[in-house]
């Protein structure tokens, strides 16, 4: 019975989750067919081997923190100490190496590694095993590359994984100081970003977090997020999304508090929602009044362009077909008789309504009050206002305007 007890202890379970956390102290013995299992595993290249540009290192780090992860690799390789021991019983801070490459200098890559390099230990096995996947894992042209440097990533005669990642990342050109002034100098201008993207929030939104990264993997941060932000969703091209920004911008600077990432969110949301119903970037009411009346008075002009364009002018005068046109209009019969009982509307020739306008003092196809002056004292187009109008009141103007020429073309066309 004793012996059974004694069984049962021994084969007691452990609980991890993962196998590679059993025993992460003890050597691997690569004379076992687990040994061998493991080391073939963790040596595997990665399915996209990595070219050593910028643009793809991220994807490239991101592939060595899952293995870092799934063989328990971050606490003896990538997790370098920053800082001095200040007590004995203190450990000192860290970084890691895939995710706060910035904070890690040569000299402290160097230090760790002297911890376990010529050793016989679990650490210097997984060192061995980190070297091979990044030597793997890299295309020819970056390898050649690579070992042109190879005694920055040699210590004491043994070939270092971790100093061979940390070269790997400093000559796609990520880790300097000039890549913090960029990233700073982008977010300065995220208005420009929006422009790229073609007001895509999501797009904008993944950029944004690509730039944060990377000053989070320097250890540096932002304090003006939010005021970048505003910035560049304010350059969107959906009208009603630039106004809902601004009330947030408002409410920001009467002491509202509103986190960037939680701006960041709703503004995606709100995006997603426009797109669901078809509204994002479409012309408010004016703006399509505007479109529908342009196109109009497009429509008019062509026909009367056609229906003049069978008739030649013999005018010897030296005046433009426009010119000649320009008279045409001016000369035309108008009845002037101003009205007398204060009816400013009558039924014209053809059952056609017309209007009494006093700056023409005459009866067109438009009131007074939305003339826009064409023809008046020999002007051909609207007198200029003193001051610059705003806004709404230029809609307003442009609608008159395109409203009184779709008139007097339909007058010409007859």
């Amino acid at each position: 019975m004793a012996d059974e007890e004694q069984e049962d202890l021994d084969n007691e379970v452990v609980f991890e989750l993962n196998p590679n956390r059993i025993g992460q102290d003890d050597i691997i013995n690569f004379h076992s067919v687990q040994g061998i299992k493991l080391y073939k595993t963790a040596t595997k290249p990665f399915e996209d081997k990595f070219d050593m540009t910028a643009v793809n290192l991220k994807a490239h780090l991101e592939d060595h923190s899952l293995r870092a992860w799934e063989f328990n690799w971050n606490e003896s390789l990538f997790d370098i100490p920053i800082e001095d021991f200040e007590e004995l019983d203190e450990a000192p801070a860290t970084a890691n190496l895939c995710e706060e490459f910035g904070r890690i200098n040569w000299t402290r890559c160097q230090l760790h590694a002297v911890t376990y390099v010529n050793t016989e230990t679990r650490t210097a096995q997984l060192n061995e095993m980190l070297y091979l996947l990044c030597m793997n894992s890299l295309t020819l042209e970056a390898k050649k590359q690579i070992m042109l440097k190879k005694d920055k990533f040699t210590v004491e005669g043994v070939l270092v994984g971790a100093m061979l990642l940390m070269l790997i990342i400093e000559t796609s050109n990520l880790a300097s100081n000039a890549t913090i002034r960029n990233v700073r100098e982008t977010l300065t201008g995220l208005d420009l970003i929006m422009a790229t993207n073609g007001s895509d929030i999501l797009k904008f939104n993944a950029k944004v977090d690509d730039l944060l990264n990377t000053l989070a993997s320097h250890g540096q941060t932002t304090e003006d997020l939010f005021i970048h932000l505003c910035k560049g969703y304010k350059a969107a091209s959906d009208k009603k999304f630039v106004k809902w920004i601004t009330d947030k911008e408002d409410k920001y600077d009467e002491g509202e508090t509103i986190e960037p990432d939680a701006l960041m969110i709703l503004a995606a949301n709100k995006f997603k929602l426009a797109k669901d119903r078809n509204t994002w970037c479409q012309p408010d009411e004016q703006d399509a009044k505007i479109i529908a009346l342009s196109a109009q008075i497009e429509k008019l002009q062509s026909n009367r362009k056609k229906g003049q364009s069978g008739t030649s002018s013999n005018s010897t005068s030296g005046a433009s077909g426009a010119s000649a046109r320009q008279i045409k209009w001016q000369e035309r019969p108008k009845d002037r008789v101003a009205p007398t009982d204060g009816k400013l509307t009558k039924t014209g020739p053809k059952g056609k309504e017309l209007k009494w306008c006093a700056k023409h003092n005459y009866w067109c196809g438009h009131f007074e009050d939305t003339c826009a002056g064409v023809g008046v004292d020999g002007k051909a187009t609207p007198p200029k206002a003193a001051t610059a109008p705003s806004s709404n009141e230029s809609k307003t103007l442009k609608l008159a305007a395109a409203y009184a020429a779709i008139q007097d073309a339909a007058e010409d066309s007859e």
